[in-house]
């Protein structure tokens, strides 16, 4: 039974907000070096228009960078900002990522980063 607020009437029902996951993996192995690979990762979860996420870049010979997501989706174009740490230092790079049926293109203007791929879409896990 619904409790009544204090005019009498029934609390009004919280609105269900979906959100969506969706992820993106590339694994390219090391030339001459089995088992050694480089690993690129992408998690978005949408809810309504709002993004959140991760991207990783997880190279086997270099300095990795980790960070997070957010943005605003608008059709399937997410603009936002990418807060990363990559060797000991904390970053901030705008980021547009274009959403396509098999694949995500994440592009930053800050070339010399090295933030853009195309990151292939997968199962979240």
């Amino acid at each position: 039974m619904q409790q009544e607020n204090s005019i009498g009437l029934p609390p009004a029902e919280e609105p269900v907000i979906i959100t969506k996951a969706y992820c993106f993996f590339n694994e390219t192995s090391v030339a001459n070096e089995p088992g050694k690979k480089d690993i690129l990762e992408l998690r978005l979860e949408i809810s309504e228009n709002i993004v959140e996420g991760y991207y990783n870049w997880l190279p086997t010979y270099k300095d990795q960078r980790k960070g997070s997501i957010q943005g605003i989706l608008n059709d399937t174009i997410i603009t936002g900002k990418y807060i990363f740490v990559q060797e000991g230092l904390t970053d901030t790079a705008k980021v547009k990522i274009i959403l396509r049926e098999k694949e995500a293109v994440i592009s930053s203007p800050i070339k010399q980063l090295g933030i853009d791929a195309v990151i292939i879409r997968t199962d979240c896990r």
